[in-house]
């Protein structure tokens, strides 16, 4: 079976009967998906008349033979109208984003009575709080450090004598591995 790709942003809405990116969403996906909504407490879609409009998840979504990927949306201008280019463009922004995170919250989408395989959905508001926590922490740290002169620190001086005269260690290499 081939399978075919929409792509929309968050906040999108797409309507059976209507194609998008040259592939027909039909009654059967909407029901589909309005079936998966009903069980999951409407946490991931906004069913409208004849429709669906995306939340604030970004990710993927299989529904037989469709793949739908729910891009993040950036500014005003990126909608479900946009050129293949800008969809493109962000498709591979939110795989590598998510790759680069190495950990994110996520909410699998696997149902089988509905034919969703591999399907995941990932909540960009927690993504964007996560990364500003660790922004902060980042912050946190450089000012702590922003008054650090290596020349009066005695365990740095101490280590640098000991790497220049211990006969074991002044022509080798060392790792040192340390944790603030």
């Amino acid at each position: 079976m081939t399978r075919k790709l929409i792509r929309v942003f968050e906040y999108d809405e797409i309507k059976a009967g209507n194609s998008y990116d040259g592939v027909k969403f039909e009654q059967s996906h909407l029901e589909a998906i309005e079936l998966f909504n009903d069980r999951n407490q409407h946490k991931f879609f906004k069913l409208t008349h004849n429709g669906v409009k995306f939340r604030e998840y970004v990710g993927v979504l299989q529904i037989g033979n469709i793949i739908i990927e729910i891009l993040p949306k950036t500014d005003k201008n990126t909608n479900l109208k946009s050129d293949s280019n800008k969809k493109e463009k962000w498709s591979g922004f939110l795989l590598e984003m998510l790759k680069q995170a190495g950990y994110f919250r996520i909410d699998s989408l696997t149902n089988s009575n509905l034919n969703y395989r591999n399907s995941n959905l990932f909540d960009i508001s927690a993504l964007v709080m996560d990364t500003i926590l660790d922004l902060d922490q980042l912050i946190d740290f450089l000012e702590e450090i922003e008054d650090f002169d290596p020349a009066k620190d005695d365990k740095v001086n101490k280590l640098i004598h000991l790497l220049k005269t211990d006969e074991d260690l002044k022509d080798e290499k060392l790792i040192i591995f340390t944790e603030f």
